[in-house]
């Protein structure tokens, strides 16, 4: 009960931290998630591909809530995958000014009937909370970012979101 109550605190807080993002690495934060993931996945014997740009660019957010998004989507993949990989892609958005994350799996995939709904707090598929893709879009946009999930039941679940890239105010002047 009380990871539920911090989870939804989690929730109202990212709108309030999102006016002063800091400035993050994509190949550090990858590299935290991964290590907070490992344990995780290894208990389906599954293991997490990463596939990060070269000169990746750096975004603005909040470690902690960025942290909490990457081990949020890695274990919903989790649940849905036994021996297999999770890739896990990040890259600059070619159209925006955006970093484009990809957490993808081929796990058992999203009920269709649920599938528009899934951002919705208490909503899930697998009996669980129903907060982590919640708290997951809301962390997103708090941002200035963007979420989005497409899946096929039987095929696999991918899970894209952006976060803004990181624009030095001193570099403008």
């Amino acid at each position: 009960m009380a990871e539920l109550v911090e989870r939804l605190l989690n929730i109202s807080s990212a709108k309030e931290e999102s006016a002063n993002p800091v400035v993050v690495s994509v190949d550090d934060m990858i590299s935290r998630a991964v290590a907070l993931l490992a344990p995780v996945l290894a208990a389906n014997n599954n293991r997490l591909d990463v596939k990060i740009e070269e000169n990746c660019p750096l975004i603005a957010a909040n470690t902690d809530m960025l942290l909490q998004v990457l081990f949020n989507l890695g274990s919903n993949a989790n649940r849905h995958v036994k021996h297999s990989k999770i890739e896990l892609k990040a890259a600059k958005a070619y159209t925006a000014p955006f970093v484009t994350f990809t957490m993808e799996d081929k796990g058992a995939g999203i009920p269709p009937h649920i599938l528009d709904k899934v951002f919705e707090r208490g909503v899930s598929g697998d009996n669980s909370s129903g907060l982590g893709l919640t708290i997951c879009k809301e962390a997103i946009e708090a941002y200035g970012g963007h979420i989005s999930i497409e899946s096929k039941q039987g095929k696999g679940t991918t899970v894209n979101f952006t976060l803004p890239i990181y624009e030095n105010p001193e570099a403008s002047q």
